[in-house]
């Protein structure tokens, strides 16, 4: 189960900075419209695809849920906030789903290939 729940968060993180990544100009435009600069923009997109592509794979998956959580953290903080908690519903899925991922995995283990 965990790792069917690793695979499916990981590849909605690719799809999500993919996504981003595609529409590169119209989010660069919206996050300068949030006061957030382009550099942002890409750190966000590189967590989000190869941190999603890391937890699909089981690697790295501690870390790689810390990142994951800062970025939905940033999200709730900067976009979701303004249009109140129904906004934030999914964000919170997410980092409640990392958080087990998260307290399910060891730090002292690089390669998580176990469920």
């Amino acid at each position: 189960m965990k790792i069917i729940l690793r695979a499916i968060i990981g590849l909605l993180f690719v799809y999500h900075g993919v996504i981003k990544l595609i529409d590169f100009d119209q989010t660069g435009a919206f996050f300068n419209q949030l006061g957030l600069n382009q550099a942002i923009l890409v750190l966000v997109v590189a967590i989000e695809i190869i941190g999603g592509l890391a937890l699909a794979l089981g690697l790295l998956v501690p870390y790689v849920s810390i990142l994951l959580i800062l970025v939905l953290a940033g999200a709730i903080f900067t976009v979701k906030r303004q249009s109140g908690l129904a906004s934030m519903e999914l964000e919170f899925v997410y980092i409640v789903n990392l958080l087990y991922l998260l307290a399910t995995s060891s730090f002292s283990k690089v390669l998580q290939w176990k469920a």
